[in-house]
């Protein structure tokens, strides 16, 4: 069965194990993994970002993938960046979420407005 929120997905044979439940990863229009949780589209990398590092990402920010390949959801191919005028991206100064830095450095007070 293919998933169908808001934009067609086409099925993968693969499944995460998320809040005590197997849920099935499709591929979105856009081309991330993604699956649902509680009747929301969740992409997966941004999940995966989000359960590492125990933020919750917000707008201006945003998950990219260093190598571009939007299926590698590797945590150390997951950065965050934040989005500036004109829709371009602008990587943020903090070596806390640097993939080469380790999480003894990470401090979560540092996302707050």
């Amino acid at each position: 069965m293919d998933l169908v929120v808001g934009e067609s997905a086409m099925t993968l044979d693969e499944v995460i194990f998320v809040e005590g439940r197997w849920r099935k990863v499709c591929i979105h229009a856009k081309g991330f993994k993604v699956f649902t949780m509680r009747g929301e589209l969740i992409y997966l990398h941004r999940y995966i970002f989000e359960q590492h590092h125990k933020i919750k990402v917000e707008p201006p920010h945003r998950i990219i993938h260093i190598d571009g390949n939007k299926m590698n959801n590797s945590i150390t191919n997951l950065r965050l960046r934040r989005r500036v005028e004109g829709g371009k991206s602008k990587k943020l100064a903090k070596s806390a979420l640097n993939q080469h830095n380790d999480d003894r450095n990470f401090s979560p007070d540092f996302f707050q407005v």
